[in-house]
């Protein structure tokens, strides 16, 4: 499920455990954060996948080329994203992580 479809979904809850099953595949990497990479190496996030979080990030260089990818991979981005609370966010990634040890 994309942002902007979990963006749309009107149910809190349903929004929330969304965007945590987005969070854990960014963080696990078996889904990709829009972007793209410069000539010199540098990623930049695609235009809809900046939010104000992003601007206090390093920006990108040589020595430095990823700050921007792994802010987007992380629990305050996916909830300023996907438009949730980041504490609903962070206990409902939990709550995921502890059903997928029980299994």
């Amino acid at each position: 499920m994309t942002a902007n479809e979990i963006r749309n979904l009107t149910d809190d809850v349903a929004r929330t455990r969304a965007a945590a099953q987005l969070y854990l595949d960014r963080a696990s990497r078996r889904d990709y954060v829009p972007g793209h990479f410069d000539r010199g190496g540098r990623w930049y996030p695609a235009d809809d996948e900046l939010q104000d979080c992003c601007m206090v990030i390093r920006v990108p260089s040589k020595r430095w080329p990823y700050p921007l990818l792994r802010h987007c991979r992380t629990q305050l981005h996916v909830a300023a994203l996907c438009g949730v609370d980041p504490r609903a966010l962070a206990l409902a990634v939990r709550e995921m992580r502890a059903e997928a040890m029980a299994e």
